[in-house]
């Protein structure tokens, strides 16, 4: 998909995507824990291909824009790329926690994951 992912010192950010020159890039805080790193990229996806015209860090600290729907957005993104439909329809018996782990999801957004009938 050519977007690059740099590993950078970002004091309490997590992560965030910027698009220059037309190179796409993807800056995750080098402090995170390894297990943390894919609900991040994935998010920062979330926000490439769902916000490509956005920049949420300016918008809500320049605008005080309610920036709360693109970043759910973004988490429902992660979460969907993240655990695969699969495992919810054929393994009914896992918990929020147990998906948590297995997948590299926050427990907090599991819930954003949506089941198929």
């Amino acid at each position: 998909m050519d977007i690059q992912i740099l590993y950078c010192e970002l004091g309490n950010i997590g992560g965030y995507c910027i698009y220059s020159n037309r190179i796409r890039c993807i800056c995750v805080n080098s402090s995170t824990p390894d297990h943390h790193v894919p609900f991040i990229v994935a998010h920062e996806l979330g926000h490439i291909f769902l916000h490509p015209n956005r920049n949420t860090p300016y918008l809500h600290h320049y605008t005080h824009t309610n920036v709360d729907r693109i970043e759910r957005e973004a988490n429902t993104f992660a979460v969907e790329l993240l655990i695969p439909d699969e495992c919810i329809n054929f393994c009914e018996c896992l918990t929020s926690t147990a998906l948590a782990t297995e997948y590299g999801v926050p427990l907090e957004f599991t819930d954003l994951k949506t089941f198929s009938q």
